[in-house]
């Protein structure tokens, strides 16, 4: 399941319309459906039923539900650890470029000497 598949289920999970979270994604309306259609395709489940009030979440799409939150809540967070760890590298990068100063032994190239008898 690719995440952006979830992103619209739960968007129309949350409108009940596909118009509205088209809006709320930013994307054409047939986007929408055909996200929709492949995330159903995918899961061998229907996931929505039409009623007076607009959309409504069928048991598969009420299972579904807590799960795509979840997945994208975790991949949210894997992506905070990364950008973290990321920074982290940078920080370490910059501070011993900065101990070592250009010129300084440590900062030139090793070049070993033969030592031939």
């Amino acid at each position: 399941m690719h995440p952006r598949l979830l992103k619209t289920f739960l968007a129309v999970a949350r409108t009940r319309n596909v118009t509205r979270a088209a809006g709320e994604l930013n994307l054409a309306q047939s986007s929408v459906s055909d996200q929709i259609q492949a995330l159903e395709a995918e899961l061998g489940a229907t996931l929505f039923i039409r009623s007076r009030q607009g959309l409504d979440l069928t048991p598969a799409g009420e299972a579904l539900q807590p799960y795509a939150e979840e997945f994208l809540a975790l991949a949210d967070d894997a992506r905070t650890a990364i950008d973290a760890t990321a920074c982290r590298s940078a920080r370490s990068r910059r501070s011993l470029r900065q101990n070592f100063p250009a010129g300084s032994p440590i900062s030139r190239p090793f070049i070993p000497t033969s030592t031939s008898g």
